[in-house]
């Protein structure tokens, strides 16, 4: 059976006494105790092997700790003895095994085991002075090495890589060169014709035909004779018959009216092609160039142009322009009405009560009906007729 024992201050004897050693005597083989090791740690297990005790002998187990001279008795035998009051705990030799664990209070450095015997004693045996020092055995009770605390590698914070904010490439269009053809609100080759109570503001062109083309908008001939004036227009009417420079000047504008639809016709790469499949109602159009090999329609949703005051946008239609009664061309951003270009090779038809922005280059007809209001220009190339139109030079 083996009996725990605890060393020094924990488990000693309740006494502590200075013992004189007055000689010794050597073990037999098999008789020198063995200890499981000889460094130990916190936590390690000491084991204590001790040889049988004779049964005349009189022996018993002591230590001295590191940086002492005295010898302190181990308690975990199984006779006591008393003498003169003071406890003793017998080795008897039964239980022949310690075992203790290292604490964290023992003292650090060399222990030496000693097995002490008193060969024939009556009295105190501490008092004896035939106590023998037998064999003894040492350990080191040694510090214990705590790791160095390394605190854990935490890698850099590194904010994430967030990309320079691009704003959208915005194509760069140039405006289109209307000439003298941007002298005019209105300008056509075969008539100009309204009926209701339309409001223009702006100069009308009419060239080639003459001025009895220009009809509803019943016409006052200045004393010149170069032009004439209409209640319904905030501006001047010029016709292909009137006095020079009349002429020649109209001469110059429809060429230059059909120049720009040339130029605009023409231009190439375009940034959308069929966008909406020709149908653009409830769309917002960013600047840039627009083709389409059909005809547009804009419903009564209306559509909407946004961009900046500089931004241009130029639609080229190879059929007809069809906006629905009620619809709204709006600008949002600063959008201006003069930079936004309308090339029709077919017929604009503008619905009633419709309000339209941009310049209109139509290749034949420009139909406006009653209500509509228009923020730009109107350029065709047949005629134009109107029915209580507002049309404002953008």
């Amino acid at each position: 059976m083996k009996k725990a024992f605890c060393l020094i201050m924990y488990c000693l004897a309740v006494l502590s006494i200075a013992l004189p050693l007055f000689g010794n005597s050597s073990l037999n083989a098999g008789e020198i105790p063995v200890i499981s090791g000889t460094d130990f740690i916190d936590g390690d297990i000491l084991s204590i092997d001790l040889p049988s005790n004779p049964l005349n002998k009189k022996r018993f187990v002591a230590a001295t700790t590191p940086g002492s001279d005295e010898i302190l008795l181990f308690t975990d035998f199984n006779v006591i003895s008393i003498f003169d009051g003071q406890t003793l705990l017998e080795w008897l030799g039964q239980d022949n095994v310690f075992e203790a664990p290292i604490e964290s209070g023992y003292a650090r450095g060399e222990y030496n085991v000693f097995l002490l015997e008193v060969p024939n004693y009556v009295n105190n045996p501490l008092k004896e002075t035939g106590l023998w020092e037998l064999e003894s055995i040492s350990f080191n009770i040694n510090p214990t090495v705590v790791p160095p605390v390394v605190p854990p590698v935490v890698p850099p914070v590194v904010p994430p890589v967030v990309p320079p904010v691009v704003p959208p490439v915005v194509p760069t269009i140039n405006p289109v060169d209307l000439g003298t053809a941007g002298n005019f609100v209105i300008l056509a080759k075969s008539a100009v014709s309204t009926t209701g109570v339309t409001a223009i503001t702006g100069d009308i062109g009419l060239s080639p035909a003459a001025a009895s083309f220009v009809t509803g908008f019943g016409l006052i001939a200045d004393s010149t004779n170069t032009f004439s004036t209409s209640s319904l227009v905030t501006g001047k009417i010029y016709a292909a018959n009137y006095v020079p420079p009349t002429p020649a000047n109209l001469t110059t504008a429809v060429s230059d009216m059909e120049t720009a639809f040339i130029d605009v016709a023409g231009r190439t790469s375009p940034d959308f092609t069929e966008y909406g499949a020709g149908d653009i109602s409830g769309e917002t159009l960013a600047p840039g160039l627009y083709k389409w090999g059909t005809g547009v329609l804009i419903t009564g949703v209306g559509v909407t142009i946004s961009g900046d005051s500089n931004d241009v946008w130029i639609f080229q239609i190879a059929q007809d322009l069809t906006v629905s009664n009620g619809a709204i061309v709006t600008l949002s951003g600063g959008a201006q009405a003069k930079n936004v270009f309308w090339q029709v090779s077919g017929q604009v038809n503008l619905g009633t009560a419709v309000k339209f922005n941009g310049i209109i280059l139509s290749k034949t007809l420009i139909s406006m009906n009653t209500g509509t209001e228009i923020i730009g220009r109107a350029f065709a190339q047949t005629a134009v007729t109107l029915d209580a139109t507002t049309i404002i030079t953008p």
